[in-house]
C-alpha cells in the first residue's frame, strides 16, 4: 500500500494520479507538474483540497505563483487566490479578495499578517481596509455598521479616531462608548508620558547649564617657570592655552600639532570636541572634507590648496588637548615608524 496521496482525493482520475505524485514520500519537484495539479484542482472546483495544498507548501511553493494565481482567478477559486497572495506577502490583495468571501476570513487574514511580523503601520492599513469595507457594505444601516466595526476594534490596534472618518458626519456613536473611553484613556496616558519626558529633558538641560557655568568659572594656576607640555619651551611672554586637564601648550606649538594631525586624518576634526567649530563653519567643513578626499587618495593631505589661516587652525586646536584628547587616542593605531622614517630605521639594524 503506497503512502502517497492526499486524503479525501476526488474520483477524478487525473487528480487521483497527480495527488499521488505531488504528495508522497518522494514527491515530483517539476513546477510544470505542480502547475497542472493546481489547474486540475481549480478546474474541478476542489477548493478545500487546493487551499490545503497551498497552505502545506507555505512560502516555498513548488508551483509557479503567477500561473497558479491565474488559474484560481479564472475558475473563481477566491479562497485559494487569497492564500496565494499571502504566500508572496501581498496581504493587501489577500484582504481584498477575502472581503469578497466574508468578513471573518478577512479578519483572520489581518491577524495572520500581524503575526508574520508585519510593520505596525502596514498592519493598521490592513485593518482599515476591513473597517472601511464593513461601513460601505452596511451603508444603509449605520447601527449595524457601528456594531460590526466595534467588534473589529476589539481584535486590533485601531482606535475609534481611525474609523470615524468612514462614517457619515451626523451619526450616533453610542455603540462606540467603550472604544471612545479607551481612546481617551490612551490619550491621557500619552500626555502623562510626554509630560514626564519634558520634565526629564528640562532637568537634564538645567544640569548641562550648571556644568557650563561651572566650566566658565573654572580657573587654574600656571607658574612663571612652566614650560610648554608639547614643545618644552618657556611659556612666559608668549600666547598659550591652558586646558582643563592641566596641560599648558604654546599656541604656535598647538597650531603646528593640529595641522600635522589634520594632514593624516582630516575627518577626525569634524567630530568630537572639534565639531563645535568645524561643523558650524561651512568654509572649514568644506576645506576639511576636501583634505579628507586627498588623504584617502594619497595617504597624506597637502596644505597647498587649503584656505585655512593659522588663526583658524588655532581656534580649532583650542577645543581639545592634543596630549590626552581624541587625537592622541587615534594615534595609538599608527605605527611607531612611518613610511618616511623607514630608511633611517633600516640603517639601525644590526
Amino acid at each position: 500500500q503506497s503512502s502517497c496521496g492526499l486524503r479525501g482525493a476526488p474520483p477524478h482520475q487525473g487528480l487521483r494520479y497527480f495527488s499521488k505524485i505531488v504528495d508522497c514520500n518522494d514527491p515530483v519537484s517539476d513546477p510544470a507538474v505542480h502547475n497542472y495539479f493546481v489547474y486540475l484542482l481549480a478546474q474541478e472546483g476542489q477548493e478545500d483540497m487546493l487551499v490545503k495544498y497551498i497552505i502545506k507548501h507555505g512560502s516555498s511553493p513548488p508551483y509557479d505563483v503567477k500561473v497558479a494565481l491565474n488559474f484560481c482567478y479564472r475558475h473563481a477559486q477566491m479562497r485559494a487566490c487569497s492564500e496565494i497572495h499571502k504566500v508572496v506577502g501581498n496581504f493587501e490583495a489577500a484582504i481584498e479578495v477575502a472581503l469578497t468571501i466574508n468578513i471573518q476570513l478577512a479578519q483572520l487574514t489581518a491577524i495572520e499578517a500581524e503575526k508574520s511580523g508585519l510593520s505596525a503601520e502596514r498592519a493598521k492599513h490592513l485593518w482599515l481596509l476591513v473597517a472601511r469595507h464593513v461601513v460601505e457594505e452596511e451603508a444603509d444601516d449605520v447601527a449595524v455598521a457601528t456594531k460590526k466595526v466595534s467588534d473589529i476594534l476589539r481584535h486590533c490596534s485601531l482606535g475609534i479616531e481611525d474609523v470615524l472618518p468612514f462614517f457619515p458626519d451626523f451619526v450616533k456613536i453610542g455603540a462606540f462608548k467603550s472604544e471612545v473611553v479607551k481612546s481617551l484613556e490612551a490619550y491621557n496616558q500619552n500626555i502623562k508620558t510626554l509630560k514626564n519626558q519634558m520634565d526629564n529633558y528640562t532637568l537634564t538641560a538645567e544640569k548641562i547649564n550648571k556644568d557650563i557655568r561651572s566650566v566658565r568659572n573654572r580657573d587654574g594656576y600656571v607658574s612663571e617657570t612652566r614650560r610648554c607640555d608639547l614643545s618644552g619651551e618657556s611659556i612666559m611672554s608668549r600666547s598659550f592655552t591652558y586646558f582643563p586637564c592641566g596641560h599648558v601648550i604654546l599656541t604656535d606649538a598647538l597650531t603646528d600639532e593640529i595641522i600635522k594631525n589634520a594632514q593624516k586624518k582630516p575627518r577626525a576634526l569634524l567630530s568630537g570636541q572639534y565639531a563645535a567649530v568645524t561643523r558650524r563653519d561651512k568654509k572649514l567643513r568644506i576645506e576639511l572634507e576636501a583634505m579628507e578626499n586627498e588623504a584617502k587618495q594619497k595617504g597624506l593631505a597637502s596644505l597647498a590648496l587649503v584656505n585655512i589661516t593659522r588663526s583658524e587652525w588655532a581656534q580649532i586646536a583650542s577645543n581639545e588637548c592634543p596630549l590626552c584628547g581624541s587625537m592622541m587616542v587615534a594615534s595609538c593605531h599608527e605605527p611607531l615608524i612611518n613610511a618616511q622614517e623607514a630608511k633611517e630605521a633600516e640603517s639601525w639594524q644590526i
